[in-house]
């Protein structure tokens, strides 16, 4: 996936900002650390964000809200069932 590094035993986000590299979080599951990616691309890029997976604008909407309704933490793990 692009934007997910392998560590170790662990998944992690990727995102770069300024020409710096930010590890976003880390995760047992590639696909969290794929979904989390796409998420933060799409927040920092809009609709010319570089993701994984192919959005409507209803996926985005559910994710922006399960984001702001969990105090600003995202949570692939609601999302993994649009992508397995």
């Amino acid at each position: 996936y692009i934007g997910v590094t392998h560590n170790s035993m662990n998944y992690q986000p990727l995102i770069v900002i300024d020409k710096k590299k930010i590890y976003i979080d880390t995760f047992e599951e590639e696909l969290h650390a794929a979904i989390t990616f796409d998420f933060y691309s799409i927040l920092l890029h809009g609709a010319k964000a570089k993701t994984n997976f192919n959005y409507t604008k209803g996926h985005v909407k559910h994710m922006l809200e399960e984001f702001v309704a969990s105090g600003y933490k995202f949570g692939p793990e609601s999302f993994v069932h649009m992508w397995n």
